[in-house]
């Protein structure tokens, strides 16, 4: 309850622009205020900067959920679960759907796990919405951008369970090729 709290003010704190140089540094706000348009595009905030701070704040907060929704869609794929590298989590968009000083709130952001040695396997956009009150986070939306193709540090079982689960689901037009290739490499 206390970290909603905190992920709430410092929520409202970025919104709001509270930072001594806030007129300085609004166009470079790293999330979209309320933003209705369809496309989506993440700058990345100022090192050091307060934005980057309240962006790490965000997604050390969201992390459990972040990767239980990892660990859900890629338990699928893999036989390992997945890591991710909090830094590198993008915030696309962040909106106030009951308006104005309202406290809850839809975030959608952009991550890329990994496994073994920082070997992206994919690119992820979550849509997690926190509302107000009990403190509720919910993951509402998980949509599998793109899948990678792995090099050979990853075990055999591995990959080849990644690339047959990843046709069925996604109907990625690569996975075949790559497990078919690979295998006619090892015979």
């Amino acid at each position: 309850m206390i970290s909603l709290l905190l992920f709430s003010c410092l929520l409202v704190a970025t919104l709001m622009g509270c930072s001594k140089t806030a007129g300085l540094e609004s166009a470079k706000l790293p999330v979209a205020i309320a933003s209705t348009s369809s496309t989506e595009t993440a700058s990345k905030a100022p090192k050091q900067s307060q934005q980057e701070l309240y962006q790490d704040v965000f997604v050390t907060l969201l992390d459990p959920y972040i990767q239980k929704e990892l660990d859900d869609y890629y338990g699928r794929l893999l036989s390992i679960s997945p890591m991710y590298s909090p830094e590198y989590v993008e915030i696309l968009n962040v909106e106030r759907p009951m308006g104005y000083r309202s406290f809850s709130f839809i975030i959608k952001l952009q991550v890329e796990p990994y496994v073994g040695p920082h070997e992206s396997i994919g690119i992820d956009r979550l849509t997690i919405r926190v509302g107000s009150g009990e403190g509720e986070v919910k993951v509402e939306k998980h949509e599998h951008i793109k899948s990678y193709e792995k090099n050979r540090n990853f075990s055999y079982d591995d990959e080849l369970t990644f690339y047959k689960n990843d046709e069925k689901i996604s109907k990625n037009p690569t996975a075949i090729s790559v497990v078919t290739k690979y295998l006619e490499a090892t015979i």
